[in-house]
């Protein structure tokens, strides 16, 4: 299995820059201040992401699941299908936490499938649930 991973993290990262959710780079000097500017970014990209884990878990306590047995008809009215019957859904919510994760990668420039190859690799010399009760 060759995973893109890396096509993908780039179409949503320049999506995110054309949407301009990468516009404050353009105004911020180089030198430390940029640094420090970088790890604040970096922390709220983090905070984005885990806020998408929280939403996930409020969906499951609500029981919104997306059904696909009801994408009839999405190319006619897609936005309004789409609101109707996956937004804030878990399924919605799971893809919220991949794009913002992929696309900090793709700001990262981090080569994302080398590394999820690379983890499952070492994952499978792990113990039966890596020595963990949960």
């Amino acid at each position: 299995m060759k995973a893109e991973l890396n096509q993908l993290r780039d179409e949503i990262h320049k999506n995110a820059v054309e949407k301009g959710f990468y516009d404050f780079e353009q105004s911020v000097p180089n030198g430390a201040l940029a640094k420090e500017v970088e790890h604040a970014f970096f922390a709220q990209k983090i905070a984005l992401i885990h806020s998408e884990l929280g939403e996930a878990l409020n969906a499951d306590r609500c029981n919104a699941h997306a059904h696909l047995s009801k994408y009839d008809n999405f190319n006619i009215f897609y936005k309004e299908a789409f609101e109707f019957h996956i937004k804030d859904t878990v399924e919605d919510e799971l893809a919220d936490v991949i794009i913002r994760t992929l696309d900090l990668c793709g700001h990262l420039d981090i080569d994302i499938e080398k590394h999820v190859e690379l983890k499952m690799q070492y994952n499978q010399t792990r113990a039966y649930m890596h020595d963990k009760k949960y």
